[in-house]
């Protein structure tokens, strides 16, 4: 379990998925009389995806150019 306690801003920051009971287990270990009740959790380092908008540019329809304008017609008279 990697955890950053910052007490100036009372502050704990997971930097990975952590068991809740392993990490009650702590923190009663850490601030007694359960003095962590009173801090913030932060998660930090775990990023995952997941049910995350894709989010699309609108469709632009491909150029077609007039009816054959690179046709060269010569005639000989």
């Amino acid at each position: 379990m990697k955890l950053q306690i910052d007490s100036e801003n009372k502050i704990i920051k997971i930097e990975e998925a952590v068991n809740l009971g392993e990490l009650f287990n702590y923190l009663d270990g850490l601030f007694p009389n359960l003095e962590w009740r009173n801090w913030t959790l932060e998660q930090t380092g775990i990023s995952t995806c997941i049910n995350s908008a894709i989010v699309c540019s609108p469709y632009i329809s491909p150029y077609y150019p007039p009816q054959n304008p690179w046709v060269v017609t010569c005639s000989t008279d």
